[in-house]
């Protein structure tokens, strides 16, 4: 909400409210960016329960697809980091 304070009450809705937490959520910093690369690199299909395959594939996925807008930031070594997963 202290996002919100500066605009008027007229333009404070749903829609905005949810552009702003998205906006924070999707958060595209050095550490964000960071952080997620780290935990990519050290993944291990034995931290998921009943080492499910389809969830660390998804998981993986969706940390790759996050770090290709980043400016390129898919670690060089992507393909090892997969492999040590499985």
């Amino acid at each position: 909400m202290e996002y919100l304070i500066n605009v008027p009450s007229i333009e404070k809705g749903g829609p905005l409210f949810f552009k702003v937490m998205m906006t924070i959520i999707r958060s595209n910093t050095e550490e964000a960016i960071r952080t997620l690369t780290q935990k990519a690199s050290t993944f291990k299909i034995t931290s998921i329960q009943g080492e499910n395959i389809n969830t660390a594939d998804s998981q993986l996925i969706g940390a790759y697809r996050r770090l290709m807008p980043a400016q390129k930031k898919v670690p060089h070594d992507i393909t090892n980091c997969v492999i040590e997963v499985f």
